[in-house]
């Protein structure tokens, strides 16, 4: 399972959701799914839009393969 980073990422530069939301300007829906890895009704998340990953590593500084890594379920 590719498990997203955001939150840990954010945290660790003492980003808050509210602060990643307005330097991305992505919705603020979007961020929060983003940060929780989960879907609209509560599912683990599946897919993730790649201008997304470009702006949110651009935003947190970081790789692709730090925000998204393989985990075992």
């Amino acid at each position: 399972m590719v498990r997203l980073f955001v939150k840990d990422i954010a945290d660790g530069q003492g980003i808050r959701m509210a602060e990643l939301q307005r330097r991305t300007l992505l919705p603020m829906s979007t961020i929060q799914r983003y940060w929780h890895g989960v879907g609209a009704s509560g599912e683990p998340l599946t897919s993730i839009d790649l201008r997304h990953v470009d702006t949110l590593c651009r935003v947190l500084n970081c790789e692709v393969g730090q925000l998204l890594r393989r985990v075992e379920a």
